[in-house]
């Protein structure tokens, strides 16, 4: 399956000057997963992300996120997770192990995913359902820069990131069979 950009969201969010919270999301993204919904030990799943294309609402916060004190887009444009197992948390809930790079880091995080299974959407699209959440420290990828303010801190060290996932088969264009759609990654 591939993740299909339309409709899907991948966002982060972290607290500002210790009493607000600033949201925002990659817009360029692509991956691929293979899913068993029955045995979900046997999934995997794979995902880049163009860190360029973070997007917070800020134009001027932005091009500071970009910079060498954040995401450093000039040396570093994407951040990827590869998964390392999955484990059932209970019905329809998962726990998606994996590595995330950025900032030519490399360390494991766990997603907790709740899966919403597979349908075939109105345009007759087959389409299976995801939402992974995990909390991140920023400066165990390097990413340490903020300022000192009365209360604290202006930007928070942790960051949650959130997966709206919507994934869908893979055309197999190679596969002269009747199915033509494919759930493995290429």
């Amino acid at each position: 399956m591939t993740i299909d950009p339309n409709h899907t969201a991948i966002e982060f969010a972290v607290t500002y000057a210790m009493n607000s919270i600033i949201k925002g999301r990659f817009h360029e993204f692509s991956g691929t997963l293979l899913l068993d919904a029955d045995n979900p030990s046997g999934s995997y799943v794979s995902v880049q992300i163009d860190a360029g294309s973070l997007d917070s609402g800020s134009e001027q916060r932005d091009e500071q996120l970009r910079s060498d004190a954040f995401f450093d887009i000039e040396s570093h444009e994407a951040l990827t997770f590869e998964s390392t197992s999955v484990e059932l948390a209970g019905d329809n809930h998962w726990q998606v192990h994996g590595n995330l790079s950025m900032l030519n880091v490399t360390r494991p995080v766990t997603l907790d995913t709740h899966y919403y299974g597979i349908v075939e959407d109105a345009t007759s699209i087959t389409r299976a359902g995801f939402v992974s959440e995990t909390d991140i420290r920023r400066s165990d990828w390097g990413m340490d820069w903020n300022a000192e303010q009365d209360t604290g801190v202006l930007v928070s060290d942790r960051v949650r990131i959130a997966l709206f996932v919507s994934a869908i088969p893979v055309d197999d264009e190679s596969d002269d069979d009747e199915d033509d759609s494919e759930w493995a990654p290429r």
